[in-house]
């Protein structure tokens, strides 16, 4: 019964040492993965930024598309005055 006795008290020594020095741990270890995460502000910053980025990208390809109907247009001047070239020559 005295091995008991010893085992337990043991026992309850490597628990009362893994609360007292699990808690600090623990705790530093929350307020660490709470300063990973980004704030309400923070975030509402970065989606108004993605917004304007996204209509930005939108009106450039709009562009794009515009410039490459202009290309079609010349290229197809361009062959035009290179016939009337050849048909002088």
């Amino acid at each position: 019964m005295n091995t008991e006795k010893t085992s337990l008290a043991k026992s309850y020594v490597v628990v009362d040492i893994i609360y007292k020095a699990g808690t600090p741990i623990a705790l530093a270890a929350l307020f660490f993965l709470k300063s990973q995460f980004v704030t309400k502000d923070q975030y509402e910053k970065n989606a108004t930024r993605i917004t304007e980025i996204e209509t930005t990208l939108r009106i450039m390809a709009e562009q794009h598309h515009v410039n490459d109907r202009q290309d079609t247009t010349i290229l197809d001047h361009e062959s035009r005055i290179r016939k009337l070239e050849s048909l002088i020559k």
